[in-house]
């Protein structure tokens, strides 16, 4: 049997493949988005029951995504090159997706598995996630906010930070850049061993995406082992970069368990149709070109910079399944779309962020945060993702309450038409105008650079629920707790009180 594509040969192809503006390749991709979505006849506005997919409309979306590939292939933005692929090459690779990883050692051997829509026999698995830089500033040394995020027995890996700054160093050039993420990834592991987990595999945020700056944790003793993994984000328009390539390349020989894709997306698509496309092509290309075996499962989204006044796309706004754009299109319908096309023809293990982490939280104490973050949680396991909580760092109950509710929900039975029937009722009865009674929620922005800018102040938030040090909840947090449990309880979600 023929294998897949290696890397080498996408490295070949990224030194000697004809040469291209990036303009004329973004531009190339609103022109081929919109020639596919005639193609496969995708304009349509879809369902106000957002699961309504049919499987033939999720197989063209696929194709389009296939045909995306081979027709317009990715660019490498560090030989400004077009490596393009053959429809054969495109599909083998995604026959070959893994539905299994297995990740970490002794008793934190863990494993990550395919879940199905409305998977009622595997449940999510998480991911705590720094993602985010530190700096010795914070008011919490670092390995103490990870013991706290990975106690949780259903934490299979712990996502790592990068520093801006740690003894009395700033992080910029190559030795720093090595130095910083060593220190991270030791510390992450320290603050995993004080948890009694030290065999937790944890995820390297890189500094910097130059190959050796993301290779320098590697080290089976004190740094990345084997059963570990790192994060190779895929830029968005298709955009790959040599050095992702060639550390790839290096620790697919290293043997390195896990590898994630946070990126992707467009800002040439022509439409919400062509995000379909997009989503589909960005996650074979993130396969292909880095091997990325834990991904987001694609989404439906405008051109960047196109106002989303969907109702549902907001980050304080239950994505509700009767939501639709002025045209009339339905963007979850198409989302789900999007989704199921990669789940019917590829083994892609998908994960998706948890709301209400720290990135653009703030705050994590009100009934209303708990009530949002139970609708996300409800939607995830639902879907068939594995849950990452994104962001800095989170109070632990973050992760506690998620997997209270993703366990009422399977234990409940829902399916999605309950979890379109209690989004509606939760957010007509209890979240309706609450963001805007709250100015703190308008304009968000992302708490994480505060770690640059005020980094005695970034974890303000996640201080008034929970006390690092005597790992203690506030009384107020607890309350509070208690009142969306009792809640949920009564629309008939078993959950525990």
């Amino acid at each position: 049997m023929i294998a897949m594509i290696n890397q080498l040969e996408i490295a070949r192809r990224s030194r000697t493949e004809p040469k291209m503006d990036t303009l004329d390749f973004d531009m190339g991709i609103f022109r081929k988005t919109q020639e596919l979505t005639k193609r496969y006849h995708l304009n349509v506005s879809g369902k106000e029951e957002f699961w309504d997919v049919d499987n033939t409309y999720a197989d063209s979306v696929f194709q389009a995504g296939v045909d995306l590939l081979t027709e317009l292939g990715v660019f490498c933005v560090t030989t400004n090159r077009v490596v393009k692929f053959t429809e054969d090459e495109v599909k083998r690779a995604a026959r070959e997706m893994p539905s299994t990883i297995v990740v970490g050692e002794g008793s934190d051997r863990r494993i990550f598995q395919k879940r199905g829509i409305e998977d009622r026999h595997n449940r999510p698995c998480f991911i705590a996630a720094g993602h985010s830089a530190w700096s010795d500033r914070v008011p919490l040394p670092m390995h103490l906010a990870v013991r706290a995020n990975v106690t949780d027995e259903r934490v299979c890996a712990m996502q790592s930070f990068m520093y801006a700054e740690t003894d009395g160093y700033e992080i910029t050039g190559p030795t720093h850049w090595a130095y910083g993420a060593r220190r991270a990834f030791e510390r992450v592991r320290t603050g995993c061993t004080l948890a009694g987990r030290p065999g937790l595999c944890v995820i390297q945020y890189p500094t910097i995406t130059r190959a050796f700056g993301v290779i320098a944790a590697m080290d089976p003793v004190n740094g990345m082992r084997p059963t570990d993994g790192t994060l190779f984000s895929i830029q968005p328009d298709l955009h790959v970069e040599t050095d992702y390539i060639a550390a790839s390349y290096v620790f697919e020989e290293y043997g390195l368990a896990y590898k994630e894709n946070q990126g992707g997306g467009s800002n040439f698509i022509a439409d919400i149709y062509g995000g379909m496309i997009m989503s589909v092509a960005s996650r074979l290309a993130a396969w292909m070109c880095y091997r990325d075996n834990m991904q987001g499962g694609g989404s439906a989204s405008a051109p960047r910079g196109a106002r989303r006044d969907w109702g549902g796309r907001s980050r304080y706004t239950p994505q509700l399944a009767t939501a639709q754009t002025k045209d009339g299109a339905y963007p979850l319908w198409l989302t789900f779309a999007a989704f199921k096309a990669l789940h019917r023809n590829t083994g892609l293990i998908t994960k998706a962020n948890i709301w209400g982490c720290h990135e653009m939280a703030v705050e994590q104490m009100s009934v209303e945060y708990l009530l949002m973050q139970a609708l996300s949680a409800m939607r995830e396991t639902l879907w068939g993702n594995h849950f990452h909580f994104a962001g800095s760092i989170n109070p632990p109950s973050v992760i506690r309450w998620a997997a209270d509710v993703s366990d009422a929900v399977l234990g409940s039975e829902l399916r999605l038409k309950d979890f379109k029937e209690l989004s509606e009722k939760i957010y007509r009865e209890k979240l309706q105008g609450w963001a805007d009674r709250d100015p703190r929620w308008a304009n968000t922005p992302d708490q994480r650079m505060k770690a640059y800018s005020d980094p005695a102040n970034l974890l303000d938030v996640q201080l008034k629920v929970y006390d690092f040090y005597k790992q203690k909840y506030s009384q107020e947090y607890l309350a509070n707790e208690n009142t969306a449990r009792r809640y949920l309880n009564d629309l008939g979600l078993d959950l525990h009180i």
